[in-house]
């Protein structure tokens, strides 16, 4: 889908479907101005919300509202497969009930999508008609100012991202979120279930994927740009989030490109 670890500038267009096969933290704590459904394929996940933990298995749903911080990650060692319709709806004001007991209309909304062509409207009312009978139903809650403590974690997460190749320390963080440091520590646990290190690492890293990708820049380079003075080190956490060496990786990525190109003549 998309590698993002704070407010989400992916313009997914009125209506988006993105799927997800992986192990560990399918994605990591973000929030985006739109509605999104999941639907969970196989094997079970943790979903978390706004510091609540759900166990979502096989064949649940879940409704994520616009602002809320969410993250997903497998519970099973095998992984897990789910998808997560996007949706911008910009006359819809409510949030609604996360956890959702009948699945039955959310299934066919993401079965309507994938196997009709030309599906947008269709899909669209399908939204509509979910959330009127959510409304219906008293699934709706009520708006209220997001806590502090939520505010805090967008602030810090925004930070992180964008000044990943600074020398950022802790310090640094538990000042932005305006937390002490002891106490940053254990709300950023309950946020994403991550230390802010390994967090602000696995940012690094993910951008640093980005610049192997173009094969223009050397791994010395690619990590002092990423925020690493220490190459070793840099080398160490690279293979320890992706389970191979940078060096490795941007041959792997460059020989796909290269058998992408000839499957293609």
């Amino acid at each position: 889908m998309r590698e993002r670890v704070y407010k989400e500038r992916t313009d997914h267009g009125p209506i988006s479907l993105y799927h997800h096969d992986s192990k560990g933290t399918i994605f990591p704590c973000h929030w985006h101005d739109e509605y999104e459904l999941l639907y969970f394929h196989k094997n079970t996940a943790i979903l978390k919300i706004e510091n609540q933990s759900y166990v979502m298995p096989e064949g649940s749903v879940a409704i994520v509202n616009p602002g809320e911080l969410h993250t997903v990650a497998s519970f099973e060692s095998s992984g897990c497969r789910l998808s997560a319709l996007v949706c911008k709806l910009s006359d819809v004001q409510e949030h609604y009930i996360n956890l959702q007991d009948d699945n039955s209309l959310i299934v066919r909304i993401f079965e309507t999508y994938q196997t009709q062509k030309n599906s947008y409207l269709a899909v669209k009312g399908m939204i509509y008609q979910l959330f009127y009978h959510l409304q219906t139903e008293d699934k709706v809650k009520p708006l209220v100012n997001s806590p502090a403590a939520n505010q805090n974690m967008k602030r810090v997460l925004t930070y992180m991202e964008e000044n990943y190749f600074e020398a950022i320390t802790l310090e640094d963080m538990a000042r932005k979120a305006r937390f002490s440091k002891y106490h940053f520590i254990r709300v950023f646990k309950q946020y994403t279930d991550n230390t802010p290190q390994k967090f602000l690492n696995e940012i690094r890293i993910s951008k640093a994927k980005e610049i192997l990708k173009t094969g223009s820049v050397d791994i010395t380079n690619t990590a002092l740009q990423v925020g690493f003075e220490n190459v070793s080190y840099f080398i160490k956490v690279f293979k320890g989030i992706t389970g191979q060496t940078p060096l490795k990786y941007q041959k792997k990525d460059r020989q796909e490109s290269v058998d992408l190109q000839d499957s293609t003549r």
